[in-house]
């Protein structure tokens, strides 16, 4: 699959029974998108068994909703979508607590699709804004963001650790 290439894939709620193929994508994206970003021991440590485990408590209990895209019967990405966790955030803000896609769609509209999906659910239940956070040294992550209307709000904090240092985590905001 090409990226911009569009792809057919359908959009529902996780299920209990996502957890193993929600955790394949994480740990799959993470290693993609990160390695050379965050230290590859912080990567190492971030394995299929250990996500499998925590995304099936996650399905269970989080307080974030979980939804995928399928392609062909397969998850192919996931968003988490809750209230805002941030102390300084009102009720009326909700957070994109997760965005993870395969490799494989990159470009292809998942991750649009999955987000405005997101942005849907949070507007149901009475959020007016969304917010976001996102490796500052990310640049992939954050044009993608900046493509779907977010903006950084001035709000950082300490990231992961990186292959040259700590990292910046930049929180992004827009109204929904």
């Amino acid at each position: 699959m090409a990226p911009g290439e569009p792809v057919a894939f359908r959009v529902r709620p996780a299920r209990q029974e996502d957890a193993a193929a929600i955790a394949r994508v994480h740990v799959a994206t993470w290693d993609s998108a990160y390695r050379g970003l965050i230290a590859d021991a912080v990567i190492e440590r971030f394995d299929l068994a250990t996500r499998t485990s925590r995304w099936e408590g996650a399905l269970r209990e989080s307080l974030a909703a979980t939804h995928v895209a399928e392609l062909r019967d397969e998850v192919v990405a996931f968003v988490s979508e809750g209230p805002a966790r941030d102390d300084d955030l009102d009720a009326r803000t909700g957070e994109v607590w997760a965005l993870y896609a395969d490799r494989s769609v990159w470009g292809t509209g998942v991750g649009r699709a999955l987000v405005e999906y997101a942005f849907d659910r949070l507007r149901e239940r009475g959020a007016e804004r969304c917010v976001v956070w996102v490796l500052e040294e990310n640049r992939r992550a954050r044009d993608f963001y900046e493509r779907v209307g977010f903006v950084p709000d001035g709000t950082t904090r300490e990231g992961p650790a990186g292959v040259a240092g700590p990292l910046r985590d930049l929180r992004l905001a827009r109204p929904l």
